[in-house]
């Protein structure tokens, strides 16, 4: 019988062991999610200012060169993600392992974040008809230079990020015709309005999941 509950124990020790090393794995995780909503955030606040460029110049507005006007119509266009999905955790996690967290407070929190439904936060969503239409307008030469000199870079820690303004220049002749053909469009200033609003419900719905990695993130400190 002694060894009998000897041998329970351990097991149970053995277990709680793996379980809090499988938490200790997740908060790296975590912290990498936390920096790609927040890398998110600022790249979509760029390309709303290039949108309000691009929408001055829809508008007629005088002050907008027909330079910047193309320019910023493209790069209004640019979308990320940051591949937000629960396969992480879920292979952390998944299956019974989250039943055997004992603290009522993290295991509630952890699966509240495994039942997260990432569609909402997937490319998908703000994937737009804008953004496919004023690439069928812009000339191709227009988008070739915007892309290799003001486009999506990669910086060192592998994020996808978005020039904030773009100094390039674009042969004053080629400026004017993506800018013809762009005012040709008047119904993509429309367009951009309603892609502009599909990134915002992004945004809204990222701000939901990282409150759900806050809640995991606070509940964890007590155990590292």
């Amino acid at each position: 019988f002694i060894g009998m509950q000897v041998s329970n124990w351990n097991a149970d020790r053995l277990e709680k062991h793996d379980i809090h090393t499988l938490l200790l794995q997740l908060g790296p995780e975590l912290e990498s999610r936390t920096r790609t909503s927040a890398i998110n955030h600022n790249y979509y606040a760029i390309t709303d200012r290039y949108a309000k460029v691009a929408l001055a110049g829809w508008a007629g507005d005088s002050g907008v060169a027909d330079r910047d006007f193309a320019i910023a119509a493209y790069n209004a266009s640019q979308i990320i993600s940051g591949s937000l999905d629960g396969n992480a955790y879920s292979l952390l996690l998944g299956g019974e392992q989250v039943r055997k967290i004992d603290d009522p407070v993290l295991r509630s929190a952890v699966i509240r974040l495994l039942s997260y439904d990432y569609n909402p936060v997937a490319l998908a969503a703000v994937r737009s008809a804008y953004r496919d239409d004023v690439r069928k307008v812009l000339p191709q030469a227009v988008q070739e230079k915007v892309r290799a000199e003001c486009g999506d870079r990669v910086d060192g820690d592998g994020h996808t990020v978005l020039a904030p303004t773009c100094t390039m220049t674009l042969d004053p002749a080629l400026a004017a015709s993506a800018a013809r053909a762009l005012r040709a469009h008047p119904e993509l200033a429309g367009e951009l309005r309603q892609h502009l609003s599909l990134v915002a419900t992004y945004l809204f719905n990222l701000d939901q999941l990282q409150r759900r990695t806050n809640a995991v993130r606070a509940a964890l400190e007590p155990i590292k």
